[in-house]
């Protein structure tokens, strides 16, 4: 479209792009804007390159392509300034929040309704995942400290294995690998934080890096769980 159009020229496209870029909040476009500025782009492209090919250098044709040119590069920036925008109302209104989209275009709500159903639907599956990865977690940890607990009751040992307390003195003192000196109360090297147990002299609370002496069956319990290892001497 020439210049002699008085509604959508070069000084309207670029008041709107100060408007845009100088606010926070989305501004008001005139109705149907990009629809009719897009309309008077296309026929200043057409304009300007029928005046070229009458007359390359004429004034008229290096007007024309001036304007063109300068009024696709601010279209684009109004364009992605309110992009920007729309994209930040998208997360508040995903994360709960109510922004105000009245001065939002017919396109610019499609895009922005699709926005925020696509930040939704991601944000619960990731979340959702990571509570089943979580909840996984503590059942397998869960059950693995159950089962270290139970190995840590010398009943069950005696019980489930129907060895007698001496059959287990002698596995334990050939797993262990000690000498003579240590085979009663190894000296052990807590590896990793371990649940509260108890034997029949009193209650252990370790944590890593204790230097502790324990009775052999003990011992030997921590160390199969990889919980501790023998210091040698």
């Amino acid at each position: 479209m020439p210049r002699e159009d008085k509604t959508f020229n070069f000084e309207m496209i670029a008041q709107v792009y100060r408007e845009e870029r100088n606010s926070a909040t989305l501004t008001k476009l005139p109705p149907h804007f990009f629809k009719n500025i897009m309309d008077y782009i296309e026929k200043l492209r057409s304009n300007y390159i029928e005046e070229r090919k009458n007359d390359p250098a004429s004034p008229r044709t290096l007007m024309l392509e001036d304007e063109f040119h300068k009024s696709e590069k601010r279209i684009l920036e109004i364009y992605e300034l309110r992009e920007r925008k729309i994209v930040l109302l998208a997360l508040s209104a995903a994360n709960g929040g109510n922004p105000k989209i009245d001065l939002m275009t017919i396109e610019e709500k499609n895009a922005f309704n699709n926005l925020v159903e696509v930040l939704i639907k991601n944000r619960s599956n990731i979340i959702l995942n990571a509570k089943e990865d979580a909840c996984e977690i503590k059942k397998t940890s869960s059950l693995g400290q159950k089962t270290m607990e139970k190995d840590l009751t010398k009943e069950s040992i005696f019980e489930e294995n129907n060895l007698t307390k001496e059959d287990m003195k002698m596995i334990d003192e050939s797993n262990l690998q000690i000498d003579d000196s240590h085979k009663e109360n190894p000296v052990i090297l807590i590896l990793e934080d371990i649940p509260s147990f108890e034997t029949e002299e009193r209650i252990f609370n370790l944590k890593k890096d204790d230097t502790i002496t324990l009775p052999l069956e003990y011992a030997r319990i921590l160390c199969k769980h990889g919980k501790a290892k023998i210091i040698q001497s």
